[in-house]
């Protein structure tokens, strides 16, 4: 098989962006090479075109029929970026980078209040940490401040076991801890951050194949209306959070004002709606009095 030949077969169920990932994966050759070496070919007679090796023609053919049945890319792959760091994703939600939001406000939060702390651990604790991308991207982009402790929680074991190989892939400590939301939690947290399942449960029937058949479903579904988790959540974190710590939830369409106003009928303040750079309400962010 040459490389134009693998690009018709993949286009007729892919775009060209998992084409060239997946072709990058198969031949382990860069995404600059596999262009050049289309563009060259474009020059040259069709006998003439480069060919792919049969171990990695195999090899894209295999993941080419996953991705026809609308197996994610990321599933394929078996791992996808998040904020630059490196994530598996095997069996968890994927790491989008709609999530970024919360993590550039909350990295921006700590790395000011940390100043503001005597020798204390700073504490930061993640809930509905699934593949740990929220947790993990904290340590790694707040390592410099000392003594800050990181804690992220799941109720499901497989998603705690993903996110202990990528904390350990990307070098950072952090500690886990099985629980449904806080109730295995103890103490008390500088910041606490989640992006639990907020999807209502009669929009899951309209999600693109690739989230409905192949995500788990108890990292989307979010009960009749979305909210059942921010109802249990928001609560919950008053009795976890210091003076002056702050909570950080991603939102979904629609959710803003509802979550913000949990926040202020459990009396946190400074409650603010945060939104990403298409103007799209993203995160709740809200303080402890």
């Amino acid at each position: 098989m040459t490389l134009e030949e693998a690009f018709a077969l993949g286009e007729a169920n892919c775009n060209r962006r998992d084409i060239l990932l997946l072709l990058e994966e198969a031949t382990g050759w860069t995404q600059t090479q596999l262009r050049m070496n289309m563009t060259l070919d474009s020059s040259r007679s069709s006998r003439s075109q480069h060919p792919i090796p049969t171990e990695a023609t195999q090899k894209f053919l295999h993941m080419l029929e996953q991705r026809q049945r609308h197996v994610p890319v990321q599933y394929i792959l078996k791992q996808w970026e998040f904020m630059g760091l490196p994530m598996y994703c095997s069996g968890v939600l994927i790491p989008r980078p709609d999530t970024e939001v919360l993590v550039e406000q909350a990295v921006s939060f700590l790395q000011n209040f940390s100043t503001d702390l005597e020798m204390r651990p700073v504490q930061v604790l993640d809930i509905c940490t699934g593949s740990g991308c929220i947790a993990i991207a904290l340590a790694h982009f707040c390592r410099y401040i000392r003594n800050m402790q990181v804690t992220a929680v799941d109720i499901d074991s497989h998603a705690l076991s993903v996110a202990q190989k990528n904390a350990i892939f990307n070098n950072v400590a952090v500690a886990f801890l099985c629980s449904d939301l806080l109730a295995e939690v103890n103490g008390q947290f500088d910041c606490i951050t989640a992006n639990p399942p907020y999807i209502p449960t009669r929009d899951i029937d309209d999600l693109a194949e690739e989230v409905r058949l192949h995500e788990p479903l108890l990292a989307l579904d979010g009960g009749v209306d979305g909210l059942d988790f921010y109802r249990r959540i928001i609560p919950a974190c008053k009795g976890h959070l210091r003076a002056n710590g702050a909570v950080f939830l991603e939102i979904g369409v629609g959710q803003a004002e509802a979550v913000a106003n949990m926040f202020c009928e459990q009396e946190f303040s400074d409650v603010e709606v945060i939104t990403d750079l298409l103007g799209r309400a993203r995160v709740v962010r809200a303080f402890a009095r």
